[in-house]
This record gives C-alpha cells, structure tokens and sequence, in this order.
C-alpha cells in the first residue's frame, strides 16, 4: 500500500535530452546577445528593441500563409509601419516636444540637442490613433481582396496591439527605474506606503544624485526591474518543462498545448515565486529596490504581488500565442531560431508578462496617490 503511494519519475527520452540540451544551447546563445544590450540599456536596448519588433511583424504576416494563401505586399509594408509607430509613438511624441522646447529656448538654442529616452516615461501608451487606423485598413482589405478574410483581420489587429504593446512595456521596464529616480531628485519626495509624501533631505538628494550618475544604477541597478521580470517569466517555462518532464501526468490544455501539463505547470508556479521572490527580497533589503520609493523594502508587498501573478499571466502568454499558432495550423512563427521556431516563439511569455508589469506598477502609482490624497 505504502509503495503504491511513491511519487513515479517519469522515464525521459533520448529525445527530450536531445531537446532539453538544444534548448539551454539556445537559451545560452540568446543571453549572451540580448544581455549587454540590457546592461548597456539606453538607445543601445531601443535599438534591440527595434529589430525584434520588426522581424516580429514579419513573423505576424508570415506565419499564417501557406502554399494556397498569401497575402499582398502591401500588408507586410502597413504591418511594419503600425509595428513601429504603435511601439515607439511614446518616444516619438515626447522627442518632436523636447526638440521644439529646445529650439524654441533662446538660452538652449546654442547647445547640441540630446534627449534622454526615459524623460516622462510615466506608463506605456497606444496612440489611440495608430490604433483606429490599424482597424480600418484591414477591415477595407477585407472588402478589397477576396482571399483576405474577416478572421485575418481580427488576427493582424489582435496581434500587432500585443505584440506592439509588449514591445513598449520592455523598453518601460528596463527605463522606468531611471525615470523615477530623475522625478525623486527633480522635486524631492517619495510616497511613503501609509500614502504620506516623504520630503528628501539634502545628505538624501546629494547621495541619490551620486547615485544617478553612478555606472553602477546606469549599468545594473536599473536593469533589475528588467531582469526581474524576465526570470520570472523564464523560470516559469523552464520549471514547468523540468517538472513536466520528470512528473507530468495530466494534460493541462490539449486542444491547444498537447505536451503541458498540470504538474509541469503546478511546478513552473512554484520554482518562479519561490526564485523571483528570494532575488527581488534579497536585493530591496540590502538596499538595492527595484523601483525607488515603489518596489522597495517600504512597499515589500507590491513585490509579493507581482510574483504571484507572473507565473500566471507567464503561461497564459505562452497558450495565447500557441492558440493563434492552433487556429492557423502552423507549428511556430517563424524559422530564425531553425527548430526553435522565431523570435515571438521565444517571446511570446515575456511580452504577455511585460505588459502584465507595465499595467500594475503605474496602477500600484496610483494606488499611493490616492492613499495620499486621502490622508491630506
């Protein structure tokens, strides 16, 4: 009785070692080109930022077509154009703004223009413009080319506002820490988490203005809210595949994701909060927060929230896109990665989980400001 009661480690394949070792291969190789980009941060990470979302678009219009049905050139050019303008109008707004102040300032005109990508990076944001443009166009090319269907055009706009929006959350995450402490020091004072306004000191804002122009906030500390997000993310893929792996018995989703399981899926939530947490704690109470006066020691529980839902919202991610890859009848998105398929095959959780923290940190924000307003 008792031995029928063993936990059973399933027998693992030749070829899920195979897979399991190309997978850390490739995984190794991706650290090592998009990690100094993230380090680096700045236009070095925007620029990242850029070709991913692009060949993205190019995956977008690619991945549904077949030997029978493709779609007109023209399509791929508006997808490249919405894809960019839908993730940098954000930068592009404030640039024409702080260009124009800066011509239009006598005292500035006789110095060299720069613009700092974080400056009012306060939430990310869709023109609602670019949006209704969007829909438009491909609702008209429903009406003007017969082999585009309804259901295309739900599927282009769907997946240009994800995959657009979760672009921008990235460039969020990894500038947003920058851009909070330049308001610290700008007008003196931080929420406390009782929503009282907390005025710095003069030893505070010297030590926060060293600390603003130190290689190491530039280089690291302001790259751990990024990072953060993506070891949760990664962890939770990696956790359940081992997990699945070795203990997976019960089909989580097989109509849409045959080899999940509810195991794999039980252990990925738990390997992610129990990692996520012990690195953000470890790093806010030793003094390193991952937002200034937000995802800090004062405001521990905001960082307890986030790691709960990152799992969660991690693998919704990674079903929603294999539900579009489903509908579709194609097995990834795109070949760039050969057998491990294209760049939203290998994004398609971070995007879901970046936009989940571009949603939350501006709300938990507001959050403060109104427990603030309240105790006036």
């Amino acid at each position: 009785m008792h031995n029928n009661n063993k936990i059973k480690i399933n027998d693992v394949s030749k070829e899920a070692k195979h897979s399991l070792a190309s997978r850390l291969i490739v995984s190794a190789i991706l650290i090592i080109i998009v990690l100094p980009c993230v380090i680096l941060g700045d236009y070095v990470f925007m620029a990242l930022a850029l070709v991913c979302s692009l060949i993205s678009a190019y995956e977008i219009c690619k991945a549904p077509q077949s030997l029978e049905k493709k779609f007109n050139n023209i399509i791929f050019v508006f997808a490249f154009f919405m894809m960019i303008m839908m993730v940098f109008w954000t930068f592009s707004r404030r640039l024409i703004d702080s260009y124009l102040e800066h011509e239009l300032n006598p005292a500035l005109s006789d110095t060299m223009f720069y613009y700092d990508i974080y400056t009012g990076f306060s939430s990310p944001t869709i023109s609602l413009s670019a949006f209704v443009i969007c829909m438009v166009f491909f609702f008209l090319m429903v009406l003007i080319d017969k082999s585009f269907t309804i259901h295309d055009a739900f599927y282009f706009i769907g997946m240009l506002f994800i995959v657009s929006l979760g672009f921008q959350t990235l460039l969020y995450l990894r500038l947003y820490p920058t851009y909070v402490l330049d308001e610290v020091i700008t007008y003196n004072e931080v929420l406390l988490s009782n929503g009282k306004v907390m005025e710095i000191t003069q030893e505070q804002l010297d030590s926060l203005k060293l600390l603003f122009n130190d290689p190491w906030f530039k280089y690291g500390e302001s790259a751990l809210l990024f990072i953060y997000m993506c070891l949760g993310t990664l962890v939770t893929d990696a956790g359940a595949y081992l997990t699945g792996m070795l203990f997976g018995k019960h089909k989580l989703c097989p109509r849409i994701s045959p080899k999940k399981t509810v195991e794999g899926f039980v252990g990925g939530v738990i390997f992610s909060i129990a990692i996520t947490l012990t690195f953000a704690f470890s790093l806010v109470f030793t003094g390193h927060p991952l937002v200034y006066g937000l995802l800090d020691k004062e405001h521990w529980y905001f960082i307890l929230i986030i790691s709960i839902l990152m799992p969660f919202v991690s693998t919704f991610g990674d079903l929603l896109f294999s539900c579009v890859k489903r509908g579709y009848q194609v097995k990834d998105f795109g070949r760039i990665l050969k057998s491990h398929g294209g760049i939203l095959d290998r994004v398609d959780s971070v995007l879901v989980t970046s936009i989940l923290l571009g949603l939350i940190i501006p709300l938990f924000n507001e959050v403060l400001k109104f427990i603030s307003t309240i105790n006036k």
